[in-house]
């Protein structure tokens, strides 16, 4: 059990790395809960940093249009 929160840190890390928190906020909200609930720390992390990745484009959605 005590690979746990070496598990759920790194998966936070690995979320934090690719996308920035607010995209994920209640599954981190979750994981920290979880780690605190197993008395390990949470992941001391560098803020997002936006201008290291190009912006998301812009694609236009349309819930009604049926692939088939």
């Amino acid at each position: 059990m005590a690979e746990r929160p070496t598990v759920m840190i790194s998966s936070i890390q690995e979320s934090l790395v690719r996308r920035p928190a607010v995209s994920y906020h209640w599954g981190l909200e979750a994981a920290k809960a979880h780690l605190a609930a197993l008395g390990a720390p949470e992941p001391q992390l560098l803020p997002y940093d936006e201008s290291k990745y190009e912006p998301m484009p812009e694609v236009e959605i349309d819930p009604l249009d049926d692939p088939e």
